[in-house]
């Protein structure tokens, strides 16, 4: 049969439309995939470590510890196909306005889109993605994690002698990562923190609902733009532990006599341990605009120690410290 004089297409076997035989992937609502690793993840340590021995049974530790990761486990559910940030500031409001399909596509992909979705029109945010054709493309784990971490220990020790003997660390550190270092833990509950009311810090703080996510990107076309402090980071760090011998009862130097008074009085040992270190970095969003929820620092966030604890308690950071990011423009 010459098919060239067919005026309309040919009814398939089974008799289904035509419809019923596209790739059904096209316009699915979502499509999860595997995204292999470019790289192996890997992480470099480095140290350098100096001691000295000192007078009454003491010696003092000093040491730098370092360590590079790339190539980690980072974004988990990313969206492929969205719309760069160039776009959305060209476009602003008019971004969800529904244009005819041919404004950005011709031919047959024109054609295939309007078979996809039954129409000649569809919103501009859809025709500027980089894979109109699908509602949502998302990896389960990207490798684009990057860490740097670099600390000073010092250790202060002193061996057991006159009854006494302690061991005091302090490290000075700072982690940076990229928004998406620490994502393997995107999975985790954590209800004991999340059920705090009020502003959290750290890892929590800058996730959202019961997930301990890290941040997110809020520039996919600049990931570099928000390489920053770590949610986790924690600036100071000190830790004492000691403990020492009462110097009472039989061969201590009081009461150096047996019986009842060694009983009662004799063979005793005080424990102690402190620890203290410093805040983990606060998370701090604000009304958003097309682009980040982030705003703008424009003063001093540091409120007065001098308040009353309620005071303190109730406003950790002063809120007139930050402009919504949108300024003073608020059509985007």
């Amino acid at each position: 049969m010459d098919k060239s004089t067919l005026t309309q297409p040919p009814v398939p076997a089974d008799r289904q439309p035509l419809a019923a035989h596209r790739d059904p992937s096209l316009g699915a609502s979502q499509i999860q995939f595997y995204y292999p690793a470019s790289h192996d993840p890997e992480v470099l340590m480095r140290s350098i470590e100096i001691e000295r021995e000192l007078p009454w049974n003491m010696m003092i530790d000093v040491a730098y510890v370092g360590s590079h990761g790339t190539h980690l486990a980072g974004d988990t559910f990313r969206q492929f196909s969205y719309v760069h940030t160039a776009d959305k500031l060209k476009y602003r409001t008019a971004l969800n306005a529904t244009v005819p399909i041919t404004d950005y596509f011709s031919g047959t992909t024109a054609a295939a889109l309007q078979k996809v979705y039954g129409t000649s029109t569809l919103p501009r945010s859809l025709l500027l993605q980089d894979y109109p054709f699908f509602g949502s493309l998302i990896p389960q784990t990207l490798f684009n994690g990057a860490t740097n971490y670099n600390g000073l220990n010092v250790k202060l020790q002193k061996r057991y002698s006159n009854g006494l003997n302690f061991i005091m660390a302090y490290t000075f550190s700072k982690k940076i990562n990229n928004a998406a270092t620490a994502q393997l833990a995107a999975m985790l509950l954590d209800p004991i923190h999340n059920s705090r009311p009020g502003l959290v810090g750290g890892r929590v703080g800058a996730g959202t609902g019961p997930q301990t996510p890290g941040g997110l990107y809020q520039d996919y076309d600049n990931e570099k733009m928000d390489r920053t402090i770590a949610v986790d980071d924690i600036t100071h760090m000190f830790n004492m532990a000691a403990t020492y011998d009462l110097p009472i009862g039989k061969g201590k130097m009081f009461l150096n006599t047996g019986g009842v008074v060694n009983a009662v009085l004799g063979g005793w040992r005080l424990t102690g341990n402190f620890a203290a270190q410093s805040g983990v970095p606060l998370h701090v969003t604000g009304p958003c605009n097309g682009l980040t929820c982030f705003p703008n620092l424009v003063g001093n966030p540091a409120l007065s120690k001098s308040r009353p604890k309620v005071a303190q308690e109730a406003d950790w950071i002063s809120a007139a410290a930050f402009q919504p990011v949108y300024g003073s423009d608020q059509s985007y």
